[in-house]
């Protein structure tokens, strides 16, 4: 969205009180005027269409405020916020324009070797508000990232250990949602690259067509498949991090961020 179009809607979608007002005062009027009808008028005045009237009376301005206040306070703020994140992919982006990219397929693929243990990485999830971001990766590595956004896992080049999470993790994409975390166990998740090789400055592209769920209550996110089955094996990684293992593939990353952060 470039900034041409962001006034344009902007402007359409200004926040307006007057007329949400002058509906109200008219919605009083009428609300008194049908209740003085029912106290004079009681017999000839059917309590039935007393009831429905007010309620339509009562429905009328209340429709008025979201339409022409709330909604477009609403609008205004996604829109802010497309902006920023906008902004703030093309960094990323630049930041990684040297890296080679590799995308997943039939033929490319990530085998996915698990070893439990009780030491994992001692971090936690940190989302950046400011910049929509997981964290900036460091020395080069190798930068698996999950579904439609830009955020994922980090890897070292030398020794493809994960190191923890990094990317640009845009909100206007994820889906709300009342989320169930899987049980898992801690361990640890060595990562092996099929129909290609692992290298320098390198990003991978995991889960292209799957979504992104948040929890609005808890702050847990999900990219890729959250229902668990039998077939899955959780495994924590890191302090509140976890990956989703089924058939020796990775089907979706689970970690806890900050709540209340859905738009």
């Amino acid at each position: 969205m470039n900034n041409k179009q962001s006034e344009e809607y902007l402007k359409k979608n200004k926040p307006n009180k007057i007329l949400p007002i002058i509906n109200s005062c008219f919605g009083g009027i009428f609300l008194a005027g049908s209740i003085f009808c029912k106290i004079k008028y009681n017999d000839i005045y059917p309590t039935v269409y007393f009831i429905l009237f007010n309620i339509l009376v009562i429905l009328f301005p209340l429709a008025s405020w979201y339409n022409s206040y709330f909604s477009k306070i609403i609008n205004t703020r996604r829109i802010n916020n497309y902006d920023l994140e906008t902004k703030e992919i093309v960094s990323y982006i630049k930041r990684l324009q040297s890296y080679k990219g590799v995308e997943l397929n039939k033929d490319k693929k990530i085998k996915a070797k698990i070893e439990y243990s009780d030491e994992i990485i001692d971090k936690q999830p940190n989302y950046n508000l400011e910049h929509f971001s997981l964290g900036l990766p460091k020395e080069n590595p190798i930068i698996i990232t999950f579904g439609i956004g830009f955020g994922g896992i980090e890897l070292k080049s030398f020794n493809k250990e994960i190191v923890g999470l990094c990317g640009v993790l845009p909100r206007s994409v994820w889906r709300k949602k009342n989320l169930k975390v899987p049980n898992a166990k801690k361990g640890k998740v060595y990562l092996e690259p099929i129909g290609f090789e692992f290298c320098e400055k390198q990003v991978i592209q995991a889960l292209k067509s799957m979504d992104t769920y948040y929890d609005n209550k808890t702050g847990w996110i999900v990219i890729g498949e959250y229902k668990d089955t039998p077939l899955n094996k959780t495994i924590e990684i890191m302090n509140d991090t976890y990956l989703v293992i089924r058939n020796d593939e990775v089907i979706a990353i689970w970690f806890k961020i900050q709540n209340n952060l859905a738009i």
